[in-house]
C-alpha cells in the first residue's frame, strides 16, 4: 500500500505531491541551461551580424580617404609658383633687371678658391651672367644667351671654364630659359604655356624640405640619356633647385684648360640651388644662388662649385643696344 505522502518511484521522478526528485531536477536545469545558452549564442551571433551590417552602412556613408595623397596639377603648381614671386603686374614691371653681389669659386682637387663680384642681367630676350675671380687661371666667367644665340668666350686661349663648356654642349639649359631660375625675368616657368613641356614627377625631400618634382621634356639628340628636374617647395611654391643630368658620348671632350680635360664617357650633373628668399621691390626672389658641376669620367671625377650672393636687385633697367654682348666693338 502506497502512502499518499510517501515518495514515488515513478520513472519521471515526480512525487504525488508535485515535488521533484533531486536527480530529475538536475537534469531539467541542465536542459534549461543549454536552451538558454544556445538562445544567447544565437542572439549574440545576430547582434554581431547586426553590428557588422551597421558598420558597413556607416562606412559606405563616409567618404573613403585616397590611398595616395592628392597632389595639385602641374598647371596649379606653376600658377602658385608665379604667385609666390609676385603678382603679374609686378613681374611685368621687373621685366628688365640686374642682380649684383659677390661670387666665389671652389675646387678641391687641384685646390682652387677664388672670390670676386657677380652681375646677372636679363630682359625679355637676353640673359647674361658675368662674374670676376681673383685667379690668373680663371679671371672671369661670361655666360650669355643673346637674341637666341649662345655666347661663352674662352677664359684662356683655346679653353673655356668647366661650366662654360658644359653649357655650350648642353645649350638647351640656356635656350629653354631654365638657367638662373627666377633670378632672370626670362624664367621659363612663368610662361603661360610652360606646362606643355612639363610632367609631374612626384614628391621628393631636398635638404629636409618636401618638394614637388617637375620633369621638363628635353628636346635634344641625346634626350634619352638626359634629364631636367625642377623642384618646387610644397608649402611656399618657391623654386629651390634644378638638376640637369646628361651622359656624354665617348667622342666628346670637355676642354677645361687648367682644370684638366675630361675625356672618355662622361656622366655629368649640374645642380642649381636657390635660397635666402627676400623681397626686392615687392618680388620674392632668391639672394643666394649656388651651382655645382660634377664631371664624372672614366679617368676621374671633379666637382666644381660656385656661390653667388646677391645684395641688390635693380629693376626697370634701360640696357643699351650693345649691352648684351661679349664682343664689344
Amino acid at each position: 500500500m502506497i502512502r499518499a505522502d510517501g515518495p514515488s518511484s515513478s520513472p519521471s521522478g515526480s512525487t504525488c505531491n508535485g515535488s521533484f526528485h533531486p536527480v530529475a531536477v538536475s537534469r531539467v536545469e541542465m536542459a534549461t541551461g543549454f536552451f538558454f545558452y544556445e538562445l544567447c549564442m544565437t542572439k549574440s551571433r545576430i547582434n554581431h551580424l547586426a553590428c557588422a551590417l551597421i558598420l558597413l552602412v556607416s562606412l559606405n556613408s563616409v567618404p573613403v580617404l585616397a590611398t595616395a595623397r592628392d597632389y595639385p596639377t602641374v598647371e596649379e603648381i606653376l600658377k602658385r609658383h608665379g604667385e609666390s614671386i609676385g603678382n603679374t603686374s609686378g613681374r611685368e614691371t621687373a621685366a628688365s633687371r640686374v642682380a649684383v653681389g659677390t661670387s666665389e669659386f671652389i675646387l678641391n682637387l687641384p685646390s682652387f678658391h677664388s672670390q670676386g663680384k657677380v652681375l646677372f642681367a636679363s630682359n625679355a630676350d637676353n640673359t647674361m651672367l658675368l662674374s670676376s675671380f681673383d685667379l690668373p687661371e680663371y679671371p672671369y666667367e661670361k655666360i650669355g644667351w643673346f637674341r637666341r644665340k649662345i655666347e661663352i668666350p674662352f677664359i684662356q686661349p683655346g679653353s673655356r671654364s668647366p661650366i662654360g663648356s658644359y653649357l655650350l654642349l648642353n645649350d638647351n639649359l640656356l635656350s629653354e630659359r631654365l638657367f638662373g631660375g627666377a633670378i632672370c625675368s626670362t624664367w621659363r616657368l612663368l610662361d603661360k604655356n610652360a606646362g606643355e613641356r612639363i610632367r609631374f614627377g612626384g614628391v621628393k625631400r631636398i635638404n629636409g624640405e618636401e618638394t614637388f618634382v617637375l620633369r621638363f621634356n628635353v628636346k635634344s639628340a641625346s634626350a634619352g640619356d638626359s634629364g631636367i628636374d625642377i623642384y618646387i617647395h610644397t608649402k611656399t611654391f618657391r623654386h629651390i633647385r634644378t638638376e640637369y643630368r646628361q651622359k656624354i658620348p665617348t667622342m666628346n671632350i670637355y676642354q677645361t684648360g687648367i682644370f684638366a680635360n675630361q675625356t672618355g664617357e662622361n656622366v655629368n650633373k649640374l645642380v642649381e640651388e636657390f635660397d635666402d628668399f627676400r623681397s626686392a621691390d615687392g618680388l620674392m626672389l632668391p639672394h643666394l644662388y649656388k651651382i655645382s658641376l660634377v664631371l664624372d669620367s672614366r679617368a676621374d671625377t671633379k666637382e666644381f662649385r660656385w656661390i653667388f650672393k646677391f645684395n641688390e636687385y635693380r629693376f626697370g633697367q634701360n640696357f643699351g643696344e650693345d649691352f648684351f654682348t661679349f664682343n664689344k666693338k
